[in-house]
């Protein structure tokens, strides 16, 4: 991943990062995890992962979705939404230089602006996405077999929809 080795590196040669996934595919957003809160103004079955269930698979296997929902919690904690503290933690590190947000429709990019308008993030909040990092190391990478991570049982199906949120968002998968 870019942010150990590879930043050092890139800084030393003067290469400055610009991430392009600070969301995950749309993972960190929360709209999968939670579409109740967080489906914002287009409707969820057109939303990538939905429409186009091949789309980038790596954001969409099971352990992906697990940290995603842990940090969707986390921002929701500390009174901000999960796709102000995605792309304000991508902003506060030292190796970028800006995030290409990505945005859709008017209210991503509401929300985009609305998470750079914060003040740097608190070193405690830092703490607390350090250990998911740590619990979940590089959740949508596959170092041997794509289809197995997105399929092996050892990776279980997380969803935090109630019974009735399931049965309202058919097309929609929670993770």
């Amino acid at each position: 991943n870019y942010e150990g080795d590879i930043a050092e590196a890139a800084y030393e040669f003067g290469v400055l990062g610009l991430p392009y996934g600070a969301l995950a595919g749309g993972l960190l957003t929360g709209k999968y995890a939670f579409p109740h809160k967080y489906s914002g103004d287009r409707p969820l079955a057109l939303a990538r992962h939905n429409a186009q269930p091949k789309f980038q698979p790596r954001y969409n296997n099971p352990n992906a979705q697990r940290a995603a929902v842990e940090y969707c919690l986390l921002a929701e904690k500390w009174g901000i939404k999960p796709v102000e503290l995605a792309y304000a933690w991508a902003r506060d590190r030292w190796y970028n230089t800006c995030v290409i947000t990505g945005t859709t429709t008017v209210e991503q990019c509401k929300d985009a602006i609305n998470a750079f308008k914060l003040e740097p993030l608190p070193e405690a909040l830092l703490k607390a996405i350090d250990i998911i990092h740590e619990k979940y190391r590089n959740p949508c990478s596959a170092y041997a077999d794509k289809d197995l991570v997105l399929t092996a049982d050892f990776f279980a199906p997380v969803s935090t929809a109630t019974k009735e949120e399931d049965d309202d968002n058919k097309t929609v998968s929670a993770c």
